[in-house]
């Protein structure tokens, strides 16, 4: 009991801190930072921020109609994330000078056709069930998910392996200092979708506990090192100049 305890605080602690990163960066980008990447770095941020904010109202908010709401809008949050992140990759490698534009733009009319599906949830298609239990200090509901959000996570799964492999393309073809950045969101994103699939095989540090949230908080956190440090926002116009389609 004691151990679910402390984890329940320190999962909380950080889903705060993604929403307020996420979103705090978010704006920053969007208000402070002139760079064509600079849109499809704040979206991606922007859409981890709602993703968290809404976990964090499932952990923290009693249950009922709002929490309930939660559950709905983070599935949301995790769909347009996935949009986001392919046109941010696509957009960091330089590989938008030979992706059609119909390709972001497909995700992009998937998510949203996916969020109208998901606040309809028609046959209990999406959300089979959400199951009310306690993790440690909380009640926290768990999404039992449908059938068809079974189906979404092969998409995801492929989006994901795609971009892994642009990713990988740029760290052999770029500069040292370009490679440090690359490499850090590429083995952040690794790591978050290899413990997702564990979860979805039934591997859980708690049966209440939805993994991906929690891990995007670090993820979020994590990519403040590429701004600061690596001087990330420069770099993707630099990146395009070395890499051929």
């Amino acid at each position: 009991m004691g151990d679910d305890v402390l984890l329940s605080v320190v999962v909380a602690i950080l889903v705060f801190l993604s929403t307020a990163v996420s979103i705090g960066l978010a704006a920053y980008v969007r208000y402070r930072i002139d760079h064509p990447i600079a849109d499809s770095f704040g979206r991606l941020l922007a859409a981890y921020g709602l993703w968290a904010g809404c976990y964090l109202r499932m952990l923290l908010g009693p249950p009922g109609v709002l929490t309930r709401a939660a559950v709905v809008g983070q599935g949301i949050a995790a769909a347009f994330s996935i949009a986001a992140w392919f046109a941010f990759v696509i957009d960091y490698t330089g590989d938008s000078e030979w992706i059609p534009d119909t390709a972001p733009r497909l995700l992009w009319l998937w998510a949203g056709i996916h969020s109208l599906l998901r606040i309809g949830n028609p046959n209990d298609l999406l959300i089979a069930d959400i199951v009310f239990g306690q993790f440690g200090l909380f009640v926290l509901p768990l999404e039992v998910y449908g059938p068809y959000t079974q189906l979404t996570f092969l998409l995801v799964l492929g989006v994901l392996l795609f971009t892994f492999a642009l990713l990988v393309r740029f760290i052999r073809h770029t500069q040292s200092l370009y490679r440090y950045q690359a490499i850090i969101i590429l083995a952040v994103v690794a790591v978050n979708t290899g413990a997702t699939l564990l979860t979805l095989f039934g591997i859980q540090l708690h049966p209440q506990l939805d993994v991906p949230p929690v891990l995007y908080a670090r993820h979020a956190r994590v990519t403040r090192i590429a701004p600061y440090r690596y001087d990330f926002l420069r770099t993707p116009t630099r990146a395009a100049e070395r890499l051929s389609p």
